[in-house]
């Protein structure tokens, strides 16, 4: 079997100086996993665990230090082109850094569809179908700095999935988010996985929501 993720021995040391003396970080210790097709994978540890540092790995966004992983098929190392064609990744960060406020929802999805080459007809048609999905058709005009925090998740949700990738990382999405926010991204993630098939590898620190999942 082909697995949509699989690590091999992923490795990640950060090493740097304080007060003039140096320290060595193990964060991702020879990790070895496999994630089924269609899985939903949970990652589960506390606060420094080592969950975004692996996620960013296989996002391509940090190289490590040992070992390698393949995501799609793709080595992330040789094939990095091919594995970022591959995700859609969403982190728990709700602020300016995450969408572009002064856009509104559609403007946002139409930046981010050309930043991913996705041909405009089909970003088009594929934007109304998001907006649709995340019951934000109703909200597409309307500024993103004007969203409530759970709006902005499910924008972002719709973002990661713009080039209809096979995997989803989703690093965290509930951190910050109200009770009924919270409730709402799990109920999306869950249809995400059965109604669309989606591969999801899943961090978090909280285990009831792990158990819900």
């Amino acid at each position: 079997m082909e697995y949509a993720v699989e690590t091999l021995d992923l490795t990640k040391v950060f090493k740097n100086r304080e007060k003039g003396k140096s320290r060595t970080v193990t964060a991702v210790d020879h990790i070895n996993l496999k994630v089924k097709r269609g899985e939903f994978f949970g990652l589960l540890g506390p606060n420094g665990a080592g969950k975004t540092t692996l996620i960013k790995m296989l996002c391509t966004i940090i190289l490590p230090t040992g070992g390698t992983a393949k995501v799609h098929g793709y080595d992330i190392l040789k094939e990095a082109d091919k594995v970022r064609s591959s995700f859609g990744w969403l982190h728990g960060e709700t602020g300016g850094r995450a969408l572009y406020w002064r856009l509104n929802a559609e403007d946002n999805l139409r930046f981010y569809a050309n930043l991913q080459n996705v041909p405009k007809d089909v970003a088009e048609k594929r934007i109304s179908a998001l907006l649709e999905f995340f019951e934000l058709d109703k909200e597409r005009n309307k500024l993103v700095m004007e969203y409530s925090t759970g709006m902005k998740v499910r924008m972002m949700l719709a973002r990661s999935l713009l080039a209809n990738p096979p995997i989803l990382f989703m690093d965290e999405p509930t951190v910050g988010l109200d009770t009924i926010a919270a409730v709402e991204t799990r109920k999306l993630l869950k249809a995400l996985s059965t109604e669309l098939g989606k591969t999801i590898v899943f961090t978090s620190h909280n285990m009831h929501e792990v158990e819900q999942l």
